[in-house]
């Protein structure tokens, strides 16, 4: 596990999610993380943007508006799920979390 502390940053959420990006950047590229369970369109396109993914590939919804897709970032194949703030049911994270396990 890992935690990001950006007390300094709060009022900024350009910086928080530019911080956010890299120290999530970081970790993917130097661990055997290859799923990824992202919340908020702005929080995925700013991961993408760190990882230098310029596409994602959708493979399925899950629920209606939560996808799940393909990305080679690195090196890497990467799973995501990405949920943006309003959509899915209450249990969306269990249901992509089992799905993640089956990609």
């Amino acid at each position: 596990g890992a935690s990001l502390v950006v007390d300094s940053l709060r009022v900024d959420s350009r910086a928080v999610l530019d911080a956010l990006a890299t120290a999530a950047a970081t970790l993917i590229a130097e661990s055997g993380v290859n799923r990824l369970l992202v919340t908020g369109g702005e929080t995925a396109h700013a991961l993408c943007r760190g990882l230098g993914v310029s596409a994602l590939r959708f493979i399925d919804e899950l629920e209606p508006g939560v996808a799940l897709a393909h990305a080679a970032a690195g090196g890497k194949s990467l799973r995501w799920v990405i949920k943006p703030g309003g959509f899915g049911s209450s249990d969306a994270w269990v249901a992509a979390w089992h799905r993640l396990r089956q990609a």
